[in-house]
């Protein structure tokens, strides 16, 4: 059932197919099949910034991916961007939406949003309190992700799914989380107690083996990387008795799994582009070692093409149509992958 949940949301925002690019006043928007229209981008200047309840005559109901992304890398300005306001016809902020809007330290969410997307407010570092309205029933993966400064959330009882690494990065307590989501703890980024961390503190001591191996930073970054050895290790007692004591070695390791992540990065799950015209997104990303990207699944328009270390996807498309494709971010932390599509409009 969560699967099926999930799908119609997914279908439901892939809905918004935009028809094309349009400007009104100091944001730019799509008109969607249904009528209805998704802020796309921002282009005026101070700190608040008041969405509008509609633009060119057609209610907006979408806060676009990227619709405030990185403004700050752009234009200085964007930083001073301290407060947004949304309108109570917007239904789903979508992936992206205000991703590394640093400067961002209030958001007002209406009582109309249903759906928070992947990694909206990811990397807002000057967010410290948010309030989820209880219209909202799904919030995706990494929406809050890395809000370093986000010490309070109120998650209504509306809310059925918080995605993977929702809140990973934030000083949210888990006493903040609803009960129900408790067993999701691994999930929605409170730091696990898994095998790994186990056998770091079991081996806190082990002088001897440390001086052989402590300075082998090949040999610890393999060791580190290699989860069927220590998944192995963790649970042999009489192994993990003969290594105690080794502190250089547990150091080492320890900075190691300290400092892996599963790579992260985000798109907006439908994507608009206009033929012949040029075209560029690069989402953020995260992750160590650094991740490499590939498309594991269906295709790019033509004219367009995946850059294997950024995962930027740029180029000029040059037919029309609608391209289904998933890309993957791999590491030796591990894969994650992003199903996209990529609507070419005239």
């Amino acid at each position: 059932m969560r699967n099926l949940i999930l799908s119609a949301l997914v279908l439901a925002s892939a809905f918004h197919n935009a028809f094309g690019y349009n400007a009104e006043g100091n944001f730019t928007y799509d008109i969607y099949p249904d009528g209805t229209a998704g802020i796309s981008g921002y282009t005026g200047i101070g700190q608040e910034v008041w969405f509008p309840s509609s633009l060119g005559g057609h209610r907006v109901t979408v806060i676009g991916g990227g619709a405030l992304q990185n403004r700050y890398f752009s234009n200085s300005v964007y930083a001073s961007v301290t407060k947004v306001v949304i309108p109570n016809s917007v239904t789903i902020i979508d992936s992206g939406a205000f991703s590394g809007c640093t400067g961002l330290t209030s958001v007002d969410i209406p009582n109309s949003v249903t759906l928070i997307g992947n990694g909206a407010f990811s990397g807002c570092t000057g967010l410290t309190s948010v309030d989820i309205p209880n219209s909202v029933t799904d919030i995706w993966d990494n929406a809050f992700w890395y809000c370093t400064g986000l010490t309070s959330i109120t998650i209504p009882n509306s809310v059925i799914h918080i995605g993977t690494d929702a809140f990973r990065g934030t000083s949210i307590p888990s006493t903040a989380i609803p009960e129900r989501f408790l067993s999701q703890i691994g999930q929605i980024g409170l730091p696990p107690q898994d095998a790994t961390n186990y056998l770091v503190n079991t081996l806190a001591n082990n002088n001897a083996f440390r001086s052989a191996i402590a300075n082998n930073n090949a040999f610890v970054s393999a060791l580190a990387g290699n989860n069927a050895f220590v998944s192995a290790i963790a649970n042999n007692n009489a192994f993990v008795s003969a290594l105690a004591g080794n502190n250089a070695f547990v150091s080492a390791l320890s900075r190691i799994l300290a400092a892996l992540r599963v790579p992260t990065f985000n798109y907006a799950p439908t994507i608009s582009a206009k033929n012949g015209k040029a075209f560029n997104v690069a989402p953020i990303i995260a992750g160590y070692p650094a991740p490499t990207f590939s498309i594991i699944t269906g295709s790019l328009p033509p004219g367009l093409s995946l850059n294997r270390t950024t995962a930027a996807i740029t180029g000029t498309p040059t037919t029309l149509g609608t391209y289904p494709f998933t890309v993957r971010g791999s590491n030796l932390a591990g894969d994650l992958d992003r199903s996209i599509r990529i609507v070419v409009v005239r």
